[in-house]
C-alpha cells in the first residue's frame, strides 16, 4: 500500500490526502484487486453492477463472504443454490456490491 505522501510527488498532496492511499494491492484467493482512495471528495454511491469473486471450494468462498459481510449488508446469505453448493450476495462495508460463487459445477 502507498499514501499519497509517500509517493514521490508527495509534496504535491493537498492537506486532505496526505493518509490517503494513493494505490493498494491486495489478494482474495489467487485474485489480485489494485484499489486507491478516489480524488473525487464526494460520497459514493455503487448501483448497477456487482463485483463476482469465485472460489474453487465451499470452505474459501464461506471465508470471503464471512470477511466482506463484516461491517457490510448481506442481500442474499450464504446458501447452496440449484447451480452451486455456495453462492452469497453482499455489500461490504464500503457498500460496494459483491458475488460470492463457489465454482463446483453443481448445477452443469
Amino acid at each position: 500500500m502507498l499514501h499519497f505522501k509517500d509517493s514521490p510527488e508527495g509534496v504535491n498532496a493537498t492537506s486532505e490526502w496526505p493518509d490517503k492511499v494513493m494505490h493498494a494491492t491486495f489478494r482474495i484467493g489467487p485474485s489480485v484487486i489494485m484499489a486507491s482512495d478516489g480524488v473525487d471528495a464526494a460520497p459514493q454511491v455503487f448501483s448497477g453492477f456487482s463485483i463476482s469473486i469465485a472460489a474453487d471450494d465451499i470452505e474459501s468462498g464461506q471465508g470471503m463472504f464471512d470477511a466482506l459481510r463484516v461491517g457490510g449488508d448481506v442481500r442474499r446469505a450464504w446458501q447452496p443454490t440449484f447451480w452451486t453448493s455456495g453462492f452469497g450476495m453482499v455489500f461490504d462495508r464500503f457498500g460496494m456490491p459483491w458475488m460470492v460463487t463457489v465454482m463446483d459445477g453443481l448445477g452443469t
